[in-house]
């Protein structure tokens, strides 16, 4: 009997990597999170502008809607990434947007894919988007 391939799909209980920690972010991260919107390869690609102000990230988190989910990875209480998931309204209540950024220095990591997996569960198990 033929063997399945291999997939690329990391099992939903794969541990963190090594030192780090998911949770939502506080008003007290915002500066911690200025900071990763600074860098340059965490900021490519995106339409974010540079140099951005505290006071509009702060604004941000404390004006998240309620069908939000935002998340920040830490190791050893530096800021590492942010991820957010958000629900959309009326006929596209099934649809969410989704966004992950990982600090410059800690790339290739596993930490997308850990923020990845973590909101892929939100999504499927606690906002019936359909992933």
């Amino acid at each position: 009997m033929k063997q399945p391939a291999p997939s690329n799909d990391s099992p939903p209980n794969q541990p963190l990597p090594q030192g780090l920690t998911l949770r939502r972010p506080v008003i007290n991260d915002a500066p911690g999170i200025l900071e990763l919107q600074c860098l340059p390869c965490y900021r490519f690609g995106t339409l974010r502008i540079p140099y951005p102000k505290l006071q509009d990230v702060e604004a941000f988190f404390q004006n998240l809607p309620d069908e939000s989910i935002s998340l920040i990875g830490e190791i050893g209480g530096q800021i590492v990434a942010s991820a957010g998931i958000s629900r959309l309204k009326g006929r596209r209540i099934h649809v969410a947007t989704l966004g992950i950024g990982v600090h410059d220095d800690f790339v290739g990591r596993g930490i997308g894919g850990a923020l990845m997996r973590e909101l892929t569960d939100v999504a499927d198990n606690w906002m019936n988007i359909e992933t």
